[in-house]
C-alpha cells in the first residue's frame, strides 16, 4: 500500500486533470472547427489547413520560450492570465469572416495554447509523488487524449446540427470552466525550481535535449498525420455522400 505521503489523487491533481480535460477539448474543438468553418466559406480546403497551421506554429514557438520563463513566473497567475487571453480571442473570433483577421486571431490562440499547456504539464509533474510519477503521468496524458479524441468528433457534431457559432459558445463555456477551477489551485514554487538551470548551462542546451529528439521527432511525424486527418476528414466524408 502507498504511504499518506505517496498520495497520487489529491484534490489539487484532480483539478488539473479537470483543466487539463477541459482545456484539451476545447483546443481540439477549435482545430476541428475553425479548418472546416474557414473552408465552407470561402471555398477553398487551403485556407482551413492555414487556420490549423498558423496555430500550431505559434504553439510551438512558444513552448521553448514558456520552458525558459517558467522558472521565474507565478504559475497560477500566468494560467489564470493565459486562459482569459484564450477567452477573448475566442470571443472576438465570433461572427468574423475576415481571413487576415482570423489568422491573427489564430496565432495569438496558439500562444495562449502553447503557454497553457504547458503550465499545465508543469503544475501536473510538481503534483506527482516522484515514487508514483509514471503512473501520475500516465493518467495526466490520459486526460490531453480524451480531449484530443473527443474534440474533433464534437466540433464535427456540434458544426453539422448546429452552426460554427454555438460552437464557440461551447469552447467559450469550456474556457470558463477552466478557469474558474484554476483558481482553486495552490502551489508553492521551491527555491530549487525558481532558480533557472540556465546559469549552470547554456540557452541551446537547456532548451534543445540531444536526448529528446528522436521520441520529438517521431510525435512530429504523428501528429503531421492527425492533423491532416482532423482538418480535411470533414471533407471526405461530404465528397463521400455525394458519390
Amino acid at each position: 500500500m502507498y504511504s499518506s505521503v505517496s498520495k497520487l489523487w489529491t484534490w489539487q491533481f484532480s483539478l488539473i486533470i479537470l483543466i487539463t480535460i477541459s482545456f484539451y477539448l476545447c483546443l481540439q474543438m477549435l482545430t476541428g472547427g475553425f479548418s472546416i468553418f474557414v473552408t465552407e466559406f470561402s471555398h477553398n480546403p487551403t485556407l482551413g489547413g492555414v487556420m490549423t497551421t498558423t496555430f500550431m506554429l505559434a504553439a510551438i514557438i512558444t513552448r521553448p520560450v514558456t520552458g525558459i520563463l517558467m522558472h521565474k513566473i507565478n504559475i497560477k497567475q500566468v494560467l489564470c492570465v493565459m486562459l482569459l487571453f484564450v477567452l477573448v480571442c475566442i470571443m472576438i473570433s465570433y461572427n468574423q469572416q475576415v481571413i487576415p483577421l482570423l489568422i491573427s486571431i489564430r496565432i495569438l490562440e496558439g500562444i495562449g495554447f502553447g503557454v497553457t499547456t504547458n503550465l499545465l504539464a508543469t503544475l501536473a509533474t510538481n503534483l506527482i509523488p516522484k515514487e508514483r510519477m509514471g503512473e501520475g503521468i500516465g493518467y495526466f496524458g490520459m486526460a490531453t487524449s480524451l480531449g484530443t479524441t473527443l474534440g474533433p468528433m464534437i466540433a464535427l457534431s456540434i458544426l453539422h446540427s448546429f452552426s460554427f457559432k454555438f460552437l464557440l459558445f461551447i469552447t467559450l463555456f469550456l474556457i470558463v470552466v477552466s478557469f474558474i477551477f484554476s483558481l482553486f489551485i495552490k502551489i508553492k514554487q521551491s527555491s530549487s525550481f525558481a532558480e533557472s538551470p540556465i546559469q549552470r548551462e547554456s540557452l541551446v542546451n537547456f532548451v534543445f535535449d540531444k536526448q529528446a529528439m528522436l521520441p520529438c521527432f517521431l510525435v512530429m511525424l504523428f501528429y503531421c498525420t492527425y492533423s491532416g486527418i482532423v482538418n480535411f476528414i470533414n471533407g471526405l466524408g461530404e465528397d463521400l455522400l455525394m458519390v
